[in-house]
């Protein structure tokens, strides 16, 4: 489903979401929980992608439910395997805590990590200029995806719609951190809302990430967190 122009979400409804930029390069971003492969491969021929075409999956950050997908599509196509530094390691030696694996009941594969990525890095895909933003608090290595000139973030698992934020209370989490993290989101101008989880935001993304830091930092103040 297109959300934006040349921007689809290939994932199934129950699973994380999986975004697909068409552009000069064919972008994954995240990769989904493993348990819709063959669906989202059959969403992607329908945009008019082959495998071969994919160039690079950009992870958001290293939890099962994102990176589940990646043995699938790291042996069918070409892609190469992107994440910020700091939860590259989970990833390359198969950590089932790190990558909350355990929960799942899973024993992740190994997965060779290609790019690491670093705060303020620019990713170009063509059409699109990405830069990395580097979020901890749901994990250390957490990111956002801002194009600054569309107004558009890909904020993963660090904010969702309607005042919502990612949990901060498992392995690699800090709720300090996270509110420093919604705190540096709030200052940028975001339109449109991309999230790992729920519903796409095509307008006042910057109202919804204003509601996740106040009801952050009121549970922070008064000691609920």
């Amino acid at each position: 489903m297109e959300v934006f122009p040349n921007i689809f979400r290939i994932s199934h409804q129950t699973d994380s979401n999986v975004y697909l930029i068409k552009s000069q390069k064919i972008i994954l971003i995240d990769a989904g929980g493993g348990q819709f492969n063959k669906l989202m491969l059959s969403n992607i021929k329908k945009i008019g992608i082959l495998p071969k075409d994919i160039e690079l999956i950009i992870h958001t950050h290293c939890h099962y439910d994102h990176i589940a997908g990646d043995i699938f599509f790291l042996k069918n196509t070409p892609a190469k395997a992107a994440i910020h530094e700091l939860d590259a390691e989970p990833l390359t030696k198969g950590n089932a805590i790190r990558t909350l694996a355990s929960l799942f009941l899973r024993t992740p594969e190994p997965i060779k990590v290609d790019l690491l990525l670093k705060d303020g890095q620019i990713i170009n895909v063509g059409d699109f200029e990405l830069e990395v933003i580097h979020t901890p608090g749901h994990s250390r290595g957490s990111i956002c995806l801002y194009e600054r000139e569309l107004k558009l973030l890909f904020s993963g698992d660090t904010v969702f719609p309607g005042g919502s934020f990612g949990r901060a209370d498992l392995p690699g989490g800090n709720f300090k951190d996270l509110v420093n993290s919604l705190l540096k989101l709030a200052k940028l101008n975001v339109m449109v809302l991309l999230p790992g989880h729920g519903s796409v935001i095509t307008e006042n993304g910057n109202n919804h990430i204003r509601s996740s830091l106040e009801m952050a930092q009121s549970l922070l103040e008064e000691g609920l967190i």
